[in-house]
């Protein structure tokens, strides 16, 4: 067990986050009506409601890696406050950082269907359109940045990293299988620089995007709100399509060629028509999605940093097995 799951299991440890919350909640005036309700630990985050009389709060201290999810949810709520949460304290020291409930996800609506995806994929291309030109901002507050430029640089220097590690090492990578994924990764940075020569500018990679993470509107004609941003990266915009699919895929029972799923692509790629046809930006959705693989596995290993060796077991084999299947067309889906 990481030292942070036991810490959060520590009873002193939530007599200092109660302490803080009600700090919290006295400047806000706002008062509790019943005790902590902590969720379950998992290795990358603890969370808890908050009764008090304005409603439930929602508190979450997520794990060394992930520390800065709260400062970046901040700055991204100062910049757009109708897409995303407004955290009433951050802690930026640990972590911890408290929103309010912003009531029922899309997974509480009937089965899904495309136009469900349609609005919602629609909604978050217009609110990285929004973002566009924040790159510093963002990289000052903590959120990783995966430019396509860099991606040749950053595959050579993990494969290294991995190969390096002891030979009974959770994260050791045998020389010849790294060997043999750099030969593979060659596609990767054709496709790199075919996403780097398209121009699109970097935007919001939520890297996490699904309907659990994207809130019903609190009232009628509000936008969609868009939460959980611990995985985000700062990158190519279009591999926040990578989720989407792989979640149709599953919702659906069908393949990414699907043409309830390349419809749903149109809708969003023709929020971006100022950067080319909708058939031209179609080329540039399967290179950003191969590429999104990357991140996704930046952030398990960020999850594993410090981790003991017992989690390093457990979970050791999801960012080696992303590296593995980054050249596939469609990756599973995470824990």
């Amino acid at each position: 067990m990481a030292w942070w799951t036991k810490q959060w299991a520590d009873p002193q440890w939530r007599a200092d986050v109660d302490e803080w919350l009600d700090a919290t909640l006295e400047e806000f005036e706002v008062e509790r009506t019943d005790a902590t309700k902590w969720g379950r630990t998992r290795l990358w985050s603890i969370q808890a409601h908050v009764p008090t009389d304005a409603g439930n709060l929602h508190f979450k201290a997520p794990c060394p890696g992930l520390s800065t999810e709260g400062n970046v949810t901040s700055f991204l709520n100062a910049v757009d406050e109708q897409h995303f949460a407004f955290p009433l304290n951050v802690n930026l020291e640990t972590g911890w950082f408290l929103t309010p409930d912003y009531g029922d996800n899309l997974t509480t609506l009937p089965s899904p269907f495309p136009d469900l995806w349609s609005l919602m994929l629609q909604d978050f291309a217009r609110t990285q359109l929004g973002l566009v030109g924040l790159d510093e901002d963002l990289f000052d507050r903590g959120m990783p940045i995966l430019d396509p430029a860099w991606v040749t640089t950053y595959l050579e220097q993990q494969l290294i990293l991995h190969a390096a590690l002891p030979a009974d090492h959770p994260l050791h990578i045998r020389a010849e299988t790294a060997e043999k994924l750099d030969q593979s990764f060659q596609s990767l940075n054709q496709d790199a620089a075919l996403l780097q020569s398209a121009g699109i500018p970097l935007s919001l990679d939520h890297n996490d995007l699904h309907r659990g993470n994207v809130m019903l509107p609190l009232e009628e004609g509000d936008p969609l709100r868009f939460m959980d941003l611990a995985d985000s990266y700062w990158s190519h915009p279009f591999g926040a399509l990578s989720d989407p699919v792989r979640h149709m895929c599953d919702e659906f029972s069908c393949e990414p060629d699907d043409e309830r799923i390349t419809n749903v692509i149109k809708t969003y790629l023709e929020q971006w028509s100022d950067y080319g046809t909708v058939a031209e930006l179609s080329e540039l959705v399967a290179p950003a999605i191969r590429l999104s693989g990357i991140a996704q596995h930046g952030v398990w290993m960020r999850i594993l940093d410090e981790a003991d060796d017992q989690d390093l077991r457990d979970y050791g084999n999801v960012p080696l097995d992303i590296l593995k299947n980054l050249t596939e067309p469609l990756r599973p889906l995470q824990p």
